[in-house]
């Protein structure tokens, strides 16, 4: 008794080293499926969006650490130069005062365009 190989498509009986089906021309042996890989190809959008939030939010924490040394090297100036010798021109009812004038211009958007724009002036005395 010899091994014979059996048609899948319709139960035909095949040589043993026959590739396709002498009855109905189907291939015997089907290559096996490729695999395909579980990762995503691309960032899903609760991903992106959290992301854009994460850096938003590092952004805001930078600012407020900027401007908290800012306002703590103005103190410590002042401090300073309140406490020095004061020149003789000077009288005692006019102080120094020093004024710092910041004109900041920003933008912020996506893949899909500008999404806002704003410009403020921040003077600090």
């Amino acid at each position: 008794m010899s091994i014979v190989d059996i048609c899948p498509t319709c139960g035909a009986v095949n040589e043993p080293n026959v590739t396709f089906c002498g009855a109905c021309a189907a291939p015997l042996h089907a290559p096996l499926a490729e695999r395909k890989s579980a990762l995503p190809t691309k960032w899903s959008p609760p991903t992106s969006a959290v992301a854009l939030g994460a850096t938003v939010l590092t952004l805001r924490v930078g600012q407020w650490l900027v401007k908290r040394a800012w306002d703590t090297w103005l103190a410590r100036r002042e401090t300073r130069t309140s406490t020095a010798i004061q020149p003789k021109s000077q009288s005692a009812e006019a102080p120094l005062k020093t004024t710092l004038h910041i004109r900041r211009r920003w933008a912020w958007g996506d893949q899909n365009g500008l999404r806002e724009w704003g410009e403020e002036d921040i003077i600090i005395e």
